[in-house]
């Protein structure tokens, strides 16, 4: 049974769509248990009890995650909110994994003082896979880190690629890094390093990527800085509503090809269906000492329940361990395990 913790206070609608999100995923999974962490006056527990009985339990807190003009500012006046309370579970091995739909930045600080990264690595990163011609990439960084150094790049590259490893069976995945122009000279002072970094690495890769060959499948792992990523990220997901809404507009027109139409609708929704946010639920933070699956803000049911199953499947395929193992080939460490 892997056991999960899930910020109860997180999403922009909390905590209507982590309630329904956790008991759509025990109704699915059997092989998971929840801790759902938020007011216990919020949450039905009793019926929740009485449906999934052992599987679920509760922890309280006294405050939500907001309103904070900064992570440093929360931390300061932490203690007992959520995203700290289920954070610290996996600390204490209560849980193997936590999902959270609160603010990313006061995630990764409270995740880098709680659980502290992985050896040999200086930031954590958040990893997330894009539907691609041929299958799925894995983008990284997609919005932990702003700014980063040509080291940090490298290292998400390295993490990157390792997780990629673990989720598709693929040895040596192939690694590119995003940029405006193929050449090696291409972009910024910041690019234009990692590259040679990145070319000199024990990584399998293959040079520089641009913005239209994201979904081409032409590279396993696309590396960016996290400013470049979100954005990427929130650029997708703003085409998937354009394109829901102009499909609909599209079916309800009358024309005469409307019936033509109709037989390719499945087509078009399952294309658009990969691009979805919700079918993934969040993306891995990669490089904490711990499983932690990042959602949106403004995550609905159906993306909290995938995030769960998300966390479950890392959890079981013992991310953090294979990390542990495999990171001291690219990195001058030692392994501690």
């Amino acid at each position: 049974m892997i056991k999960i913790a899930v910020d109860g206070l997180g999403s922009d609608k909390a905590p209507q769509p982590e309630i329904l999100g956790v008991e759509r995923a025990l109704e699915e999974n059997p092989e998971i248990s929840v801790i759902l962490i938020g007011k216990k006056e919020l949450f039905p527990i009793s019926s929740l009890k009485q449906k999934f009985s052992e599987r679920i339990d509760f922890g309280d807190c006294e405050i939500s995650n907001f309103p904070f003009n900064s992570p440093a500012e929360f931390l300061k006046k932490k203690v007992n909110n959520s995203i700290v309370n289920a954070i610290s579970l996996i600390k204490e091995n209560k849980v193997s994994a936590v999902v959270s739909a609160g603010d990313t930045g006061i995630l990764l600080v409270v995740a880098l003082k709680i659980l502290g990264t992985l050896p040999g690595i200086l930031r954590p990163a958040i990893g997330v896979l894009l539907p691609t011609k041929t299958g799925f990439s894995l983008l990284i960084d997609a919005g932990a880190n702003p700014t980063v150094k040509p080291i940090n790049l490298q290292q998400f590259a390295t993490l990157g690629s390792l997780t990629y490893e673990l989720l598709f069976k693929k040895a040596n995945p192939t690694v590119g890094l995003l940029n405006i122009g193929k050449e090696e000279n291409k972009g910024t002072e910041l690019y234009q390093q990692s590259y040679n970094l990145l070319k000199n690495s024990p990584l399998n890769f293959l040079g520089n990527v641009e913005g239209c060959e994201i979904f081409k499948g032409i590279v396993d792992v696309i590396v960016c800085d996290g400013f470049v990523g979100n954005i990427i990220l929130k650029f997708g997901e703003g085409i998937v509503e354009t394109l829901n809404q102009a499909l609909k507009d599209y079916f309800s027109s009358e024309t005469k090809y409307r019936m033509r139409r109709w037989f390719s609708k499945p087509v078009l929704e399952e294309f658009i269906e990969k691009l979805n946010y919700e079918e993934q639920g969040g993306g891995i933070l990669l490089g904490i000492n711990g499983t932690i699956v990042v959602a949106h803000g403004r995550s609905n049911e159906r993306a909290i329940k995938n995030a769960i199953q998300t966390a479950a499947f890392f959890a079981q395929s013992n991310l953090i361990q294979f990390l542990k193992n495999n990171l001291p080939f690219y990195f001058n460490i030692k392994n501690e395990d």
